[in-house]
C-alpha cells in the first residue's frame, strides 16, 4: 500500500548479548556496538515526500479535531441547558414570535446599553447586553481557552448559536440582527473588529446571512435657527459642511457626540424610529476582506501587520465611514 511504510534494518553485531536464551531482547550497549549510522539526507527528502507522511499528518488533525469537537459538544451542552433571561445584565427582546425580526445590541459598556434601553420605549424587537472590556482575539487561540471566556459563552447563550454548527437560517436564531454599539473612536473600532473576527471564525455564514450590523450614532449634531437638525457622522464631514456655510453665520450651534452616552433616551428614540439610517450591515464581499480580518487578528502575521502599520493610511474617520 502507497500508505504503508516498512523499515528494515540488515546489520550485524560482535559479541551480541541478550536478555534470555530465547534471544527475544538485545542488551548490548550502543556504546559497545562500535560503528554507528546516519540517516541519509536523500533518504529523508524521498520519506518526507511520501504519502505516508500526509497520512500522519491528516491523521493527527482527524485526532486533533475530534477532541476539539467533543468539547465543543460539551459547551453546546451547557448553553442549551443556560436560560438566556438568567445572563447578567441581558435585556432581552420582549417579542415571543417574529424573533427574526429583533436586533441585539452589543454595546460598549453600561452606559450605552443603559441608553439603548431607555430608548426602546415600548419597540418590542430591540435586546441589549454591554460588553466587559475587549472581546477576546479568538483567531489563534486554544479552543479550550476560549471555552473557558465566559463573555464569549454569554454570547452563544443569548444568540442561540452553537459550535460546530452552521447556522442555515436567521429563523435559527434568537436576534435575526447583531448591532456592534460602541463609541466614534480608535477604541470603538478595535471592539467592532474584535466582535468580527469571533463570528469570522465560528460562523462566517452570518455575514452571508446579513446578520452582522454596526450601530453609529451620530458624532456631531448641528441645530439650526429653524429647528432643523443636522447630523454628521465624522468631523470631516462637519468641517467640510462648516467651511461652505460660514462661522455660524446664520445663527447655529453644534454639539459634539463622544461617547454613546452623550445622547439621551429622546435622541435614542429618534434613533430606532429611524434605524436604517443608523444600523450599516458588515458583508463579507471578497477574499480580500477576509484577508484584513486575518491581517488584523493572526499572531502569526506580526511582519505583515508591522508593515501595514507603517503604510501610509487614509483618515482614520475614512476608515470608519469605509467600514460601515
Amino acid at each position: 500500500s502507497s500508505d504503508l511504510m516498512t523499515l528494515f534494518i540488515d546489520c550485524s553485531m560482535v559479541n551480541p548479548r541478550y536478555s534470555s536464551q530465547t534471544k527475544e531482547d538485545l542488551i548490548t550497549e550502543p556504546k559497545d556496538y562500535k560503528t554507528s549510522w546516519t540517516v541519509p539526507d536523500k533518504m529523508i527528502n524521498k520519506i518526507v515526500k511520501s504519502s505516508i507522511i500526509q497520512s500522519i499528518l491528516d491523521w493527527a488533525a482527524a485526532k486533533a479535531q475530534a477532541e476539539e469537537m467533543k468539547e465543543l459538544r460539551k459547551l453546546n451542552k451547557e448553553t442549551d441547558k443556560a436560560d438566556p433571561r438568567r445572563v447578567e445584565k441581558f435585556s432581552d427582546a420582549l417579542e415571543k414570535h417574529q424573533r427574526h425580526k429583533c436586533v441585539l445590541f452589543l454595546t460598549e459598556g453600561d452606559s450605552a446599553a443603559k441608553a439603548v434601553q431607555s430608548g426602546r420605549g415600548k419597540n418590542p424587537f430591540i435586546g441589549s447586553i454591554p460588553l466587559r472590556g475587549k472581546p477576546l482575539n479568538v483567531r489563534e487561540k486554544d479552543i479550550k481557552r476560549i471555552l473557558e471566556n465566559e463573555e464569549f459563552k454569554k454570547l452563544m447563550t443569548i444568540i442561540g448559536l452553537k459550535l460546530g454548527q452552521k447556522v442555515e437560517s436567521v429563523n435559527d436564531l434568537r436576534f435575526g440582527k447583531i448591532a456592534f454599539t460602541t463609541d466614534a473612536d480608535v477604541d470603538g473600532a478595535h471592539i467592532c473588529g474584535l466582535l468580527m473576527n469571533i463570528f469570522d471564525r465560528f460562523w462566517p455564514e452570518l455575514f452571508e446571512l446579513g446578520v452582522i450590523h454596526i450601530f453609529r450614532t451620530p458624532l456631531v449634531k448641528v441645530f439650526l435657527k429653524n429647528k432643523e437638525v443636522l447630523e454628521f457622522f465624522t468631523e470631516r464631514e462637519f468641517h467640510a459642511w462648516e467651511e461652505k456655510t460660514g462661522k455660524k453665520t446664520n445663527g447655529w450651534r453644534h454639539k459634539y457626540y463622544k461617547g454613546l452616552g452623550t445622547s439621551t433616551a429622546a435622541e435614542f428614540i429618534k434613533y430606532f424610529d429611524a434605524m436604517d439610517n443608523y444600523l450599516f450591515q458588515i458583508s463579507v464581499e471578497s477574499e480580500e476582506d477576509l484577508q484584513a480580518i486575518d491581517l488584523a487578528f493572526n499572531s502569526q502575521r506580526a511582519d505583515d501587520r508591522k508593515a501595514w502599520l507603517e503604510t501610509n493610511a487614509a483618515n482614520f474617520e475614512d476608515f470608519i465611514v469605509d467600514a460601515a
